[in-house]
């Protein structure tokens, strides 16, 4: 990993920032080319590198600092979610192209890889995750959804704490279910 990246915000005149990910421009664009996105939509996420890029260099950030938790500080700061007006679905369009950003910043290792959450939640939700691509052959969004259920349903019963499967019986998911849609619902 390059840990030499010089940040490139004037820390001395704040009008001095240039946008710190304005040289990554070309190869962000490239990275989505190649994984065949279309033209509109690899402009779409070249927009919002752009506005990230500038956030950070608002906010004095370094290239060491950018993760999923910067990225979640910066949709919540400066993104509106869209409502749909039908659906009423919250809707945020920046969200998955920062996700792009971040694999693609991880891909040339400009940023540290995602650390892997050693907690027995999250071990047994990989573990969980293997299953049901490798025996039921669910495709990811199916498994990212059943894995957040079922996340909520092992943090609610377990917590951080060891998980003993032989505890659980079907009638406690039955209860958790409908509580823990409900509460979705009202947010």
């Amino acid at each position: 990993m390059n840990t030499d990246q010089p940040t490139l915000c004037n820390h001395g005149d704040p009008t001095g920032c240039v946008p710190l990910l304005i040289e990554y421009r070309k190869t962000f664009r490239e990275y989505l080319a190649c994984r065949g996105y279309s033209n509109s939509y690899i402009q779409r996420c070249g927009e919002v590198m752009a506005q990230f890029s500038r956030w950070m260099s608002e906010m004095r950030l370094s290239l060491c600092d950018v993760n999923e938790t910067l990225v979640e500080e910066f949709l919540h700061q400066r993104v509106p979610d869209y409502i749909e007006p039908v659906s009423g679905y919250r809707r945020n369009h920046s969200r998955s192209p920062l996700g792009h950003l971040l694999n693609m910043l991880r891909a040339i290792e400009l940023i540290p890889p995602k650390p892997i959450d050693m907690l027995p939640v999250a071990v047994e939700l990989r573990r969980f995750d293997d299953y049901l691509l490798q025996a039921r052959g669910f495709a990811r969004s199916t498994r990212e959804t059943s894995i957040r259920i079922v996340g909520r349903f092992l943090r609610d019963k377990f917590n951080d704490g060891a998980i003993n499967l032989s505890t659980l019986t079907p009638h406690m998911f039955v209860i958790f279910l409908p509580h823990r849609l409900m509460s979705i619902e009202h947010r």
